[in-house]
């Protein structure tokens, strides 16, 4: 490609050549540019880098701090600094990373030693008022305006709520003796007992109201109950969840029925081959409401292809194999149903 340039200076007695080309005309003189270009951004002379900048775009404390140049001109201030034998200097780490403790989940139990902190303690401390009872830390309130979103939830959608401080006790033993002794501290006046048909089978979870077992007929609380699924008469388990408002006194009106002595530190056996374990640590609850409730635990949970896993969990829970079939036919089926009612039930045990 090449130009015509104009005979501007041909009074003066220079002459300039009638064309020439541009890319070997840049070739040339590329060398000159660079050149050029070097001694624009080079530190020779006298003033520093921050120096060379207007008025109007000087900021204070350049000198010391290199975030407040522009950033073609950082590297060359380092640079500098380095040859004037001023080390730069660092910035000094927050406050809020120096009392950071050096191993974040020890001191997490520490802060636990009065009260225990849920699994999600971390997520509602960022969003909810917190308070101290029943020896947890529990989510209060949130702090901002969060009534309509939970009634959209759980009209529209799902409500999932923390609800671990029930605590879990595990009962094992003769299923005659189980519901004898509990005959004692219950009334089947006011509703269905442990031993009604409905609960047996271990289909359901079921709910009574527990008095003290000292003959004042006293009401201690709500608590609510799940029959293990199991095909023997002398190893029928019993799950109980009981409020930590009133954990401590089931506690000890369950020992003094069932007249159980410790074995363990959680365990505690009695002449008639019954068991209790506390499962206070071990188990978490969670409360599902709303429309979607199933729609979101059949997504959430999905049933293993694996044949060898199948069979490990069968032998570990004491599963029964006839009815696998029905159980995962009935798994599938819960997402398009949004309340267990319409579900047709199925036998978990012979």
């Amino acid at each position: 490609m090449s130009e015509s340039w104009p005979d501007c200076n041909a009074e003066k007695g220079q002459q300039l050549p009638q064309s020439i080309t541009i890319s070997k005309f840049s070739a040339a003189r590329g060398k000159e540019i660079q050149i050029m270009r070097k001694s624009l951004s080079s530190t020779t002379g006298t003033k520093l880098a921050f120096q060379k900048l207007s008025t109007h775009m000087r900021r204070r404390a350049m000198s010391h701090n290199v975030k407040r140049l522009p950033r073609r001109l950082r590297e060359i201030h380092l640079n500098q600094m380095k040859k004037s034998g001023i080390p730069p200097k660092q910035k000094r780490p927050s406050r809020k990373y120096r009392r950071r403790p050096y191993n974040l989940l020890s001191d997490y139990m520490r802060r636990q030693r009065r009260h225990r902190w849920l699994d999600t303690h971390i997520w509602h401390a960022k969003r909810f008022r917190m308070i101290e009872k029943w020896g947890y830390k529990l989510p209060l309130r949130p702090c901002d305006r969060a009534f309509r979103a939970c009634y959209r939830a759980t009209v529209n959608h799902c409500l999932l709520q923390d609800i671990s401080y029930y605590n879990c006790v595990e009962i094992k033993g003769n299923y005659n003796i189980i519901v004898s002794n509990f005959k004692e501290i219950t009334d089947p006046n006011i509703g269905l007992t442990i031993a009604a048909k409905s609960f047996a089978k271990g289909s359901r979870e079921g709910k009574i109201t527990l008095f003290r077992s000292d003959g004042s007929k006293k009401a201690i609380g709500i608590i609510y109950f799940h029959w293990k699924p199991s095909q023997t008469d002398n190893k029928h388990v019993l799950w109980i969840w009981i409020h930590a408002a009133y954990y401590t006194e089931t506690l000890n009106t369950l020992i003094n029925c069932f007249k159980l002595e410790l074995s363990y530190e959680t365990s505690y056996v009695s002449k008639d081959n019954i068991e209790l374990k506390e499962l206070k640590l071990e188990l978490n609850r969670f409360r599902l409401t709303g429309s979607l409730s199933n729609a979101v635990l059949q997504n959430c949970f999905q049933i293993t292809k694996d044949k060898k896993c199948t069979e490990k969990w069968e032998k570990k829970c004491e599963m029964v194999t006839d009815n696998s079939h029905l159980q995962k036919e009935y798994w599938s089926n819960l997402k398009n149903t949004s309340s267990t009612t319409g579900l047709p039930r199925i036998l978990f045990c012979h």
